[in-house]
């Protein structure tokens, strides 16, 4: 977990200083995913995928579960960048909003991505 919040922290600076204005928040709002990350995996996926070591696979574990991860996943990290991002200064409606539509959007690439770089365990 230490490990994973290292490389979040690292990560989010990297995106930071090459594409947004503001030093940091990508970095905090990654840190607190990267904390979440064996809870979420326990959670949806069960224990052996950690204890076993098993190898990650879509097609195992469907798409329901495998969406389930990736919104939640997805929710820390925008609830803690609109939070930041805000700091209280844009109304409830702005933020709930923003919060939707970007939760929309990035669970759908999310799953694109998730399901085009997985393995397929039937080949």
């Amino acid at each position: 977990t230490i490990g994973c919040m290292l490389m979040a922290f690292g990560t989010g600076l990297a995106v930071d200083w090459l594409a947004e204005g503001l030093i940091g928040i990508n970095a905090a709002s990654l840190i607190p995913v990267a904390l979440a990350r064996k809870t979420i995996i326990k959670i949806f996926f069960g224990e052996d995928l950690i204890t076993r070591k098993d190898s990650f696979s879509f097609n195992k574990y469907g798409t329901a579960k495998v969406s389930a991860a990736i919104t939640t996943s997805i929710a820390i990290f925008l609830a803690m960048y609109i939070m930041l991002d805000g700091a209280g200064t844009r109304p409830l409606w702005f933020n709930t909003v923003s919060f939707l539509a970007s939760l929309l959007c990035n669970w759908l690439l999310g799953l694109i991505v998730t399901h085009t770089l997985t393995p397929d365990d039937r080949k």
